[in-house]
């Protein structure tokens, strides 16, 4: 799977369910066991890669993240301005 494709399947999920849960995608991707798609920071957490979060940036303009809860979810007209809710 190309960072690409990662970021689109990332689109189709908030489109189909409304919301992306961030361990949910980083599950999934994990399972392709390509660093490109997640990594290990330096703390050993698992991310998403850069590259898959700008394609997906990209594709999803109308798209939030609700940083509490960890999730992207579609814009809302209550939102503030910025990507990060």
């Amino acid at each position: 799977m190309t960072e690409d494709e990662a970021a689109e399947w990332m689109k189709q999920q908030v489109e189909e369910r409304g919301h992306l849960n961030q361990e949910y995608a980083i599950r999934h991707l994990i399972g392709f066991d390509d660093e490109r798609l997640v990594y290990l920071d330096k703390e050993r957490n698992r991310c998403l890669g850069k590259k898959v979060l700008a394609a997906f940036r990209k594709k999803t303009p109308n798209v939030v993240y609700e940083r509490a809860n960890k999730i992207w979810r579609q814009r809302k007209d209550r939102d503030k301005p910025g990507r990060q809710q």
